[in-house]
């Protein structure tokens, strides 16, 4: 199965490592698995706590902080449907989508929607990354 995804869709660049991510350290095992979120002048790595990871019938659904804005409350996070990919010597063409939610500030909660949504298609290659022991 697939351990590594790059994904691209609306000036949005995504890189989700099922297994661990960043450089290989001799001696220590890779780091759990971690998102990289870039679109326009954010750029987030996201692991341990800041990730949530959902198994489902469809796929894992990754969740990342990305941005806490200061206020009580107000978040933003980016979530994206991970598909299960049998991969073979090279990458598999994939096609998944994400979305950009924002949460309001504590302070602006009165009646109302308190989170909102941005989707975005997203397309790329999923594929299996070997890391030396």
């Amino acid at each position: 199965m697939a351990n590594y995804y790059s994904l691209t869709g609306h000036s949005t660049h995504v890189t989700y490592y099922a297994t661990g991510a960043g450089p290989i350290v001799a001696g220590k095992p890779p780091p759990g698995p971690s998102l990289e979120y870039i679109s326009g002048s954010i750029d987030v790595v996201a692991t341990g706590d800041a990730l949530t990871i959902t198994t489902t019938p469809v796929g894992q659904f990754v969740t990342a902080l990305i941005k806490e804005n200061g206020v009580p409350g107000a978040r933003t996070y980016f979530s994206v449907l991970i598909p299960d990919v049998k991969v073979g010597n090279q990458g598999v063409a994939v096609h998944s989508i994400g979305v950009l939610s924002i949460t309001r500030p504590v302070s602006n909660i009165g009646p109302g929607q308190i989170e909102s949504y941005t989707e975005l298609a997203l397309q790329g290659t999923a594929s299996n990354i070997e890391r030396p022991q």
